[in-house]
């Protein structure tokens, strides 16, 4: 949330983006023992990943992302210049904002 305007334009997109009921689809454990997975929209059968990337929102981050419809979706996101992709900055990127 520290990454203003984007984190909190995020946040709203999320709780556009959401709704009432969603579905978990599994993908692997992490290291800890979590559950990784997508989280759906069961009517529209979207993903919400996929939507808020789509929408200039978030950035995909490659070392544990590597789905092509993801990769696909920030690549059209970035050529439309819009969202987090209007200007150049570690808003983009939170893994480099957080070190």
């Amino acid at each position: 949330m520290a990454q203003r305007p984007w984190g909190t334009g995020a946040r709203r997109a999320l709780e556009r983006l959401t709704p009432r009921e969603v579905q978990l689809r599994p993908i692997t454990l992490d290291r800890f023992g979590r559950t990784v997975g997508a989280i759906h929209d069961p009517v529209e059968n979207v993903s919400l990943g996929v939507e808020l990337v789509r929408g200039c929102h978030v950035a995909v981050y490659p070392k544990y992302c590597t789905a092509p419809l993801h990769l696909e979706a920030e690549a059209l996101a970035k050529a439309a210049n819009l969202g987090i992709w209007s200007m150049n900055g570690d808003q983009q990127t939170p893994w480099e904002f957080r070190h």
